[in-house]
């Protein structure tokens, strides 16, 4: 008697148990399983607005190279020893990529007699950065004037510089990168030594920078 009790009590555990997960079964067929959320593979690439500004500092090696006369005429090198230099310069963006700024820079070098000389052109140029992300290369051109001191000795000449660079845009706001500018030094002469003395300089700075675009 209660050999068949039990085994009844067994069979009709399992016909319930096979009905639930039948059903079940039949829910979740009737279902779309949730698709799992993956992340865009697009990359946000930065892009210049009118408005923007951006700060950037370096500092390198102040190579001077030679003198010439305005016709081009090779004259001399400047015996001036291999110098460091810093620069910071500044930028408001007119359109995409095309900017406006100034920059200031410091140079020293040294004389044949170990007498220090420092150049501190100030500068205003016009700027545009090419972009392939996230490589950028900035161009510009600037026109200013260098502040020379020597002793006791101060003059100040025209200035055109030539600036390129090759950086690595970090994100949004921050770039890494390496800068080359060729200082031409425009030295004028026409009281004491006479205008036949005026010559072109030609200096190199080659630096490592960052900015910061804000």
């Amino acid at each position: 008697m209660y050999i068949k009790r039990f085994l009844f009590c067994i069979v009709l555990f399992a016909l319930c148990s096979t009905s639930v997960f039948a059903q079940d079964s039949e829910e979740f067929e009737g279902e779309t399983p949730p698709i799992p959320l993956l992340e865009s593979s697009e990359r946000y690439i930065p892009k210049y607005e009118a408005g923007q500004g951006s700060l950037s500092l370096g500092v390198g090696v102040f190579v001077p190279l030679f003198f010439q006369k305005f016709t081009g005429e090779y004259i001399t090198k400047t015996n001036l020893s291999l110098g460091t230099s810093a620069w910071l310069e500044w930028d408001i963006y007119l359109w995409k990529a095309l900017s406006v700024g100034m920059e200031i820079n410091g140079s020293f070098l040294l004389s044949p007699n170990n007498r220090f000389l420092l150049f501190a052109p100030i500068s205003v140029h016009v700027k545009y950065t090419f972009q392939i992300y996230p490589i950028e290369f900035p161009v510009s051109f600037a026109l200013g004037v260098n502040l020379i001191t020597f002793g006791d000795n101060f003059k100040i000449d025209f200035i055109l510089k030539p600036k390129v660079g090759v950086t690595y845009r970090i994100n949004q706001n921050w770039a890494v990168g390496v800068f080359t500018s060729y200082l031409f030094d425009i030295q004028t002469y026409n009281y004491s030594l006479g205008s036949e003395y005026s010559r072109l300089g030609n200096f190199l700075d080659a630096s490592v920078g960052f900015s910061y675009v804000f």
